[in-house]
């Protein structure tokens, strides 16, 4: 997945330390105007869900305000979360070069695991 971020509307972001869910996954590309990142779909905390018609995963950047250097109590009220999300129909066949999962995971209609394969990388 690729998102991207404009912090021109969001001026009391801190841009150091802004991550993802899994704060060890970092911006791939910063500038005065946008912060991007880029991840597969089964790192960096993406979770899925599925529907129906859907599989879904999403993910949220996560971010401190300028305000919490000015507090000497820990808290989450300076911190800031954009939640965002992907979504592919259940019904086609895609294809992605770039995903490489760690387990095989088929979904019947009824959204129930018909199979669970172990892939070793």
């Amino acid at each position: 997945m690729k998102v991207t971020l404009d912090v021109s509307k969001h001026p009391s972001l801190k841009l150091d330390g802004i991550v993802l869910e899994d704060d060890s996954c970092k911006p791939a590309g910063i500038n005065s105007t946008h912060i991007s990142f880029e991840t597969g779909l089964d790192g960096c905390g993406t979770k899925h869900n599925t529907t129906d018609e859907y599989i879904i995963y999403y993910n949220a950047i996560v971010a401190n305000t300028k305000g919490s250097n000015d507090s000497s109590i820990i808290t989450r009220d300076f911190q800031a979360s954009f939640p965002f999300q992907c979504s592919f129909p259940r019904r086609k066949v895609l294809s992605v070069t770039s995903f490489s999962p760690r387990r095989k995971v088929v979904y019947t209609k009824a959204g129930k695991l018909i199979s669970l394969i172990p892939v070793v990388i």
